[in-house]
């Protein structure tokens, strides 16, 4: 049931999910990017440009204001673009894929802590209700002893001492039976909480403690431990192979990259506004290229963030010994 209501857990759910919509997303940059476009101008004031007036016949250092153009332009077209090497990018793609498994191993971590804390708020309850059962024997045995010393006590039989001793432990676990009905309402509710359970709502428990289904640590010690089935080391080593993938990155920084591109459009130039006249002639500009960025330097900025991503590296190896000799 909690796994189905606990919002910790239902959280950790979303995380997987959103997660893997991230990894799709990184993969889509990888692909062919296309779009389209169309642009309409209508130029108010159609822009002057200086020629040379020796050109005209002029006096050579002086300029004639001309106007080229037409008051109305409109184009559309389709542009393309596509990566062709970039480390960045695939190195990327790994990192996407290690957060998927980080946050799937959050999930069962997070389901694990969820049995963890249903369990001991299950039996911390089950405890109360039974120790209230024991008091409420003892309440009964002390009742009919208290009543039977207070009849002796009126024959002679019994000293008015013990009938007030007997009177005082009556009394005291009246007050302790108060105490666990609270505690056995706080239990519940608390079982209630971490289930994500209404709280207004009755629960019945219907386990009992059994001390034959107790783990024997005895034979626990003997067996060899497997780190791998602690969600939380699991956890650790997928920081680890970020902070790796992390330095390949910052690594990879070096390499070139190449991009290729291509676009494609149709042009009209008009003194009219007749743009979507079919009569009127359409003008194709069309281009192929590529674009090739090769580092030089940069200060030594990149050898230091190798550095850094190193010492990142060597942390997460370190804290995965730490963790093994605590476990």
């Amino acid at each position: 049931y909690a796994l189905g209501h606990n919002q910790n857990y239902l959280n950790a759910e979303l995380d997987v999910k959103s997660a893997e919509y991230r990894n799709k997303e990184f993969i889509g940059i990888g692909l062919p990017q296309i779009s389209a476009s169309a642009d309409l101008k209508d130029y108010l004031s159609i822009p002057t440009s200086l020629i040379p007036a020796e050109f005209f016949g002029g006096a050579p250092g002086t300029f004639i204001p001309v106007k080229f153009g037409t008051k109305f332009n409109a184009s559309y077209g389709v542009s393309i673009s596509q990566i062709v090497f970039n480390s960045d990018y695939i190195v990327g793609l790994d990192a996407a894929k290690e957060l998927v498994l980080l946050s799937e191993k959050n999930l069962q971590r997070n389901k694990v802590e969820t049995h963890a804390v249903i369990t001991k708020a299950y039996y911390g309850s089950i405890i109360s209700k039974e120790r209230l059962q024991i008091i409420d024997a003892n309440i009964e045995r002390i009742k009919k002893l208290f009543d039977d010393t207070k009849a002796l006590n009126a024959t002679g039989f019994a000293e008015k001492l013990d009938v007030d001793r007997i009177e005082l432990t009556y009394n005291n676990l009246l007050a302790e039976k108060e105490k666990l009905e609270r505690i056995v309402g706080l239990a519940e509710t608390l079982l209630k909480y971490q289930m994500g359970y209404d709280l207004q709502s009755p629960i019945l428990l219907t386990d009992k403690i059994n001390a034959d289904l107790m783990i024997d640590m005895q034979t626990l010690e003997q067996e060899k431990i497997n780190y791998e089935l602690r969600p939380e080391y699991g956890i650790l080593q997928s920081q680890r192979n970020i902070n790796a993938i992390e330095l390949r990155s910052k690594k990879g920084q070096y390499l070139p990259t190449l991009m290729a591109y291509g676009s494609f459009q149709n042009q009209a130039q008009r003194t009219q506004f007749d743009i979507f006249d079919i009569d009127q002639p359409w003008f194709r500009i069309g281009l192929i290229g590529a674009t090739l960025n090769v580092p030089i330097f940069n200060g030594g900025s990149k050898h230091y963030r190798i550095q850094q991503s190193k010492l990142n590296l060597q942390k997460s190896t370190n804290s995965l010994t730490f963790l093994e000799r605590s476990i």
